[in-house]
């Protein structure tokens, strides 16, 4: 699904007809794993994910920034830390077939986007990473193609006013997944796949948070909530 502006993405409109013409084959999801660069870091809850996504007849793709250097990480800092506190072993990725991009991750982010078409993009992302993450969302944004965006990760779960609070004109964040989200995102994916999918049970799924109000900034009173 594609809406036209930020104030679209209401639950409202997410369950409306205006959702998907194409659901019927399941939704195509894109996960977002906001990494630092070079990091040797493994994310074990995007595979689960993926797994139940697939199980229940849905798609995924994943976009992963280990590899691309940004405004927020140009080198492989994390890496080179790791080795310096004799974590890991120093190892020139080049020297293992890796190495960087020499690529714009944000025209990549949307090239992705483009010719995957998502419905749905699901961002994992910690403290320090979830800025990445956000910016990817608001590029695209920005350039018009608005999808709902859902944030999960260590970073929602404890920081929820903070991942709320990150915002401006483009609205990076519309849903965060409050804890483990086996349960959760299987349940909100084959909701929102559904031909008639219900505004009432989606909000009754346990520790999701939607995003109603088209304003910008944190407000009990703007927010609804389900934990």
């Amino acid at each position: 699904m594609v809406l036209q502006n930020t104030s679209d993405i209401t639950l409202e409109r997410m369950v409306g007809n205006g959702y998907s013409a194409d659901k019927n084959n399941g939704l195509r999801v894109l996960f977002v794993y906001a990494n630092t660069a070079g990091d040797p870091l493994v994310p074990v809850g995007i595979p689960q994910l993926y797994s139940i996504l697939k199980q229940n007849g849905h798609d995924a793709r994943l976009f992963d920034t280990t590899w691309y250097r940004s405004p927020f990480f140009d080198t492989d800092t994390g890496n080179r830390e790791r080795a310096a506190t004799l974590n890991i072993r120093r190892t020139n990725p080049e020297d293992v077939g890796v190495g960087f991009y020499n690529v714009d991750i944000f025209n990549s982010f949307e090239k992705v986007v483009g010719e995957y078409k998502p419905h749905i993009i699901a961002i994992s992302a910690l403290e320090m990473t979830a800025k990445l993450g956000f910016a990817l969302s608001n590029h695209i944004r920005r350039k018009g193609q608005v999808i709902p965006t859902i944030v999960g990760g260590e970073y929602a779960t404890t920081s929820q006013r903070l991942v709320f609070q990150y915002d401006d004109g483009d609205r990076a964040v519309d849903m965060i997944c409050v804890g483990e989200g086996e349960n959760l995102f299987g349940q909100l994916i084959n909701e929102l796949a559904r031909r008639n999918p219900s505004e009432e049970k989606i909000r009754k799924i346990p520790g999701l948070r939607v995003r109603d109000s088209t304003k910008t900034g944190y407000s009990e009173a703007k927010w609804r909530a389900v934990i």
